[in-house]
């Protein structure tokens, strides 16, 4: 075993192996997929509890005996008797459940047995537990589920959600050893993992906690849930990366088990940006709202999930905020009727991949009644007249410094504030103002040359009427020189000879 100090060396080492495998066409979601296949076996190795969940037989030593084409055929085998155990029923002890679901439908797409060596030789050289703990070993995996996660490409439109997002919304909602954490659409963990890691940070890794608030944090404080088993993998691992090891769910928080889930103290969430397929709605028999949007039925189940003077920090897009449909403009009133939703920050557009994305972050807090919770919003408008983040500007902590100091101290929302006025970035709005713009939170006021202001627009049929008067002008302006040119010389311009202006009002 080598010591933390030296786990950069195997590390190196793996990322040779990963730009050896991406020359043969194994991609990064691909190898992140063989990593914590080969991983996940060296943690049950290294903790002996654990190691009794695999049948004997198929464990990291048994692998880890093997070499070459030998290895690779054993690799394979394993793969497949832990994914499907019920073809082998002579197996002892069965694996677990958290095995079977973690190696469901799992394969290997190493196509060489050298690269595969490689990998485990590597990885065996990694002490788990003083890996867990070494900050280049979680910086080198984290970066590996954002590179992954940014390569898959899924309808759902689920996006890696910047750490740095992240911490700076933990910042200020202050979660503290003792409360209950969810997130419904996990993902990878990222809320999750940081929730944990803040916690840690404050605490001296815990040890300025009793035994039971130790065993509280590291299996009773987080529930961890989402609906894609192929990101489970990644998220348990993940998870118990940052000692957070039990209620991790692969599951749909829109189905009856999400009605099941705990009340929690704090609630954070990215869910994912998209409709459900035709003739779907999520299966929950307690919303009032059942709608198409995925966003809107997870908006519901948050703010539903909350205890009373619980809190919770939702990324939604622009829409959920303007919608004018009737669902839509009935859960942004229940939610300010069930909650008090005393913030929005707009993010920055570029923060998230693809032209047109613009997210905000809902801050609310659940009343004790379910009525007029929501006396007044605050915005923060950290989107118009932002530079562009990229690999070359990224987004840094410090960005947010300004929204936290406007934020306060409470994590409720509940600190003095100061509105600071049509030419900066944090301003307040009644509820009653709200009210008068028919519930439409999508709030802006700073002035931005390279756009316009949802309320200077005119209707709709102003647009079509003069787009239509600027067509029949144009085609009565191409007929006349037309029949000029024709007169003098019968050229062929695509139209025919017959063409009229009266065409136009047809």
């Amino acid at each position: 075993m080598v010591v933390a100090d030296n786990i950069s060396a195997a590390l190196d080492q793996i990322l040779h192996v990963r730009d050896e495998l991406a020359g043969q066409g194994c991609g990064d979601i691909q190898f992140a997929a063989e990593f914590v296949y080969l991983l996940f076996l060296k943690i049950l190795q290294d903790n002996k509890e654990e190691q009794a969940e695999l049948p004997v037989g198929f464990r990291w030593s048994d692998l880890r005996a093997r070499d070459g084409v030998d290895q690779q055929k054993f690799y394979r085998d394993l793969l497949l008797t832990l994914s499907a155990p019920q073809e082998r029923p002579h197996l002892s002890p069965r694996p677990s459940a958290r095995v079977m679901l973690f190696y469901t439908n799992a394969a290997s797409q190493i196509k060489y047995p050298k690269e595969l060596t490689k990998l485990i030789l590597n990885i065996d050289l990694i002490d788990w537990f003083e890996a867990r703990e070494a900050p280049n070993f979680l910086a080198f995996y984290e970066q590996l589920l954002e590179r992954s996660e940014k390569r898959r490409k899924t309808k759902a439109q689920d996006y890696f959600t910047p750490r740095v997002v992240i911490r700076s919304l933990l910042r200020v909602l202050k979660p503290s050893p003792g409360e209950t954490i969810q997130d419904p659409a996990c993902g990878v963990g990222g809320f999750i993992v940081e929730a944990s890691r803040y916690i840690r940070g404050r605490t001296t890794d815990l040890f300025e906690l009793r035994a039971a608030e130790q065993y509280f944090h590291k299996h009773q404080a987080f529930t961890a849930v989402d609906i894609n088993p192929d990101k489970y993998g990644l998220l348990l691992i993940n998870c118990t990366a940052h000692g957070v090891q039990d209620t991790i769910l692969s599951a749909d928080s829109l189905s009856s088990i999400g009605a099941t889930l705990p009340k929690a103290d704090l609630i954070l969430c990215n869910p994912p940006f998209s409709k459900f397929q035709r003739g779907q709605r999520a299966t929950r028999d307690d919303f009032t709202y059942n709608t198409g949007s995925k966003q809107l039925c997870f908006l519901q189940h948050i703010y539903r999930g909350l205890k009373p003077g619980g809190r919770a920090a939702v990324m939604v897009p622009d829409n959920v905020l303007f919608e004018n449909k009737q669902k839509g403009l009935d859960i942004r009133r229940d939610l300010m009727n069930k909650c008090a939703l005393h913030t929005i920050l707009r993010l920055p557009e570029s923060v998230y991949p693809g032209k047109g994305t613009k997210i905000n972050v809902l801050f609310f807090t659940k009343g004790h009644t379910d009525t007029s919770n929501t006396k007044a919003v605050w915005v923060y408008d950290m989107r118009t007249n932002m530079a562009t983040f990229g690999p070359r500007n990224p987004l840094l902590d410090q960005h947010f410094s300004e929204f936290e100091s406007c934020y306060g101290e409470d994590p409720n929302g509940g600190s003095q504030r100061e509105d600071q006025g049509p030419e900066e970035r944090f301003r307040v709005f009644s509820r009653e103002k709200i009210r008068q713009r028919g519930d439409n939170l999508d709030i802006t006021w700073l002035g931005d040359n390279d756009a316009v202001s949802a309320e200077d627009l005119k209707a709709p049929e102003f647009y079509a009427d003069a787009i239509l008067k600027a067509f029949k002008t144009g085609f009565r302006e191409m007929c006349r020189a037309k029949r000029l040119l024709v007169s003098q010389e019968p050229l062929q311009f695509g139209l025919s000879n017959n063409s009229d202006e009266s065409e136009v009002d047809n």
